[in-house]
């Protein structure tokens, strides 16, 4: 993807992710003829992603709290743009518009996957995230003109797939492709391919157990998402951790259960001006989830008695861990106007290990 679209989209995700829409899924591929809707949105997703996360931009545009806290909390680095380091929602939609020819203020939603490229590098990766075996969705009011003429220099060379005009950039690795009047996909050029191929009925659309953890969140209205592990992926990290807490009285969680973690699901929103997020981890048997769970409240036991600051323990004391069956389902309820001090403890607590 063009390097200027993609370090704006990910500010544009930032916006979201700052508070932590829902679709369906199935076997088969959409037929040609797409139709503004969600779930047509979500059905565009190629079989075998292990990341998906769907935002809607309508509900995040709209939402106060989203627009201060977003000013509050970002500093993206957009060197010769930005002179205070702080950048308010409406700029960045401007600043967006002019690199994408998207109108995000006329984008009801933006579905982000990763799918594992099979690379050596990428077996080694968690999520199958090395490379750029990713993509972006868009769907609203498309604007075809304004995104061509903004993509003429990202992506200079105009080829076919599957009977549709793509444009790719000179080394084909990135390309672009509208779909019609509501969609446009952008990102890896095998990612777009791939997405082309479940429009034409000749691919997949998601399924198997990530559709069905996807299928099972609830609807925050504002970000939905799935990240599935393709192998035990913090197995290292945890030791480095577990090492680190070993030096607090000789109280040392066994953080290594974690890794018995498949899916983690997660929804962000904002309810009655207050921050909400779920987050849903999920494992292969209960026992499992049973074990995380206690391990989980270990490990906050252990930054309740050494290293939580007041906000901490605010924060720590707004958090609901529960088993749910084979899932330990966490809920988190924050006040807005704590989260800069909240930023700066998780900050020193990261810093302390």
């Amino acid at each position: 993807m063009n390097k200027r679209i993609v370090s704006l989209l990910s500010v544009t995700i930032a916006t979201v992710l700052v508070v932590a829409a829902c679709g369906s899924s199935g076997n088969g591929g959409p037929d040609d003829s797409l139709t503004f809707s969600s779930a047509k949105t979500m059905a565009l997703v190629p079989d075998g992603s292990t990341v998906v996360i769907s935002i809607s931009m309508t509900d995040a545009l709209a939402d106060p709290t989203i627009q201060q806290l977003f000013t509050d909390l970002t500093q993206p680095d957009l060197p010769g743009i930005l002179e205070s380091g702080k950048i308010s929602l409406t700029d960045t939609v401007s600043l967006f518009q002019t690199a994408s020819g998207i109108d995000l203020d006329l984008v009801e939603e933006i579905v982000v996957f990763f799918k594992p490229d099979g690379t050596e590098s990428d077996s080694r990766s968690g999520f199958g995230l090395s490379g750029d075996g990713g993509a972006a969705i868009f769907r609203g009011d498309i604007d075809s003109a304004a995104v061509i003429a903004a993509a003429s220099k990202g992506y200079p060379i105009v080829t076919s797939y599957q009977g549709r005009e793509i444009r790719v950039d000179e080394a084909d690795e990135d390309a672009l492709a509208i779909l019609d009047d509501h969609y446009v996909v952008t990102g890896s050029g095998a990612s777009v391919r791939q997405v082309i191929d479940v429009v034409g009925g000749d691919a997949s659309s998601l399924s198997g157990s990530v559709a069905k953890a996807y299928d099972s969140l609830p609807n925050s209205g504002l970000l939905n998402g799935v990240l599935s592990f393709q192998k035990a992926p913090i197995d290292d990290a945890l030791g480095e951790t577990g090492d680190a807490l070993g030096s607090f009285g000789g109280f040392r969680p066994d953080l290594t259960v974690f890794s018995s973690i498949k899916i983690v699901g997660f929804t962000l929103g904002t309810e009655e001006e207050v921050l909400l997020s779920t987050i849903a981890l999920t494992h292969p048997t209960a026992e499992l989830a049973g074990e995380t769970l206690t391990a989980l409240n270990s490990f906050v036991n252990i930054i309740r008695g050494f290293l939580a600051t007041p906000e901490l323990l605010t924060f720590l004391g707004s958090v609901d861990v529960e088993a749910m069956d084979n899932q330990v389902v966490i809920t988190i309820r924050v006040d807005p106007l704590t989260l800069p001090e909240l930023q700066e403890s998780f900050e020193g607590l990261s810093d302390g290990f």
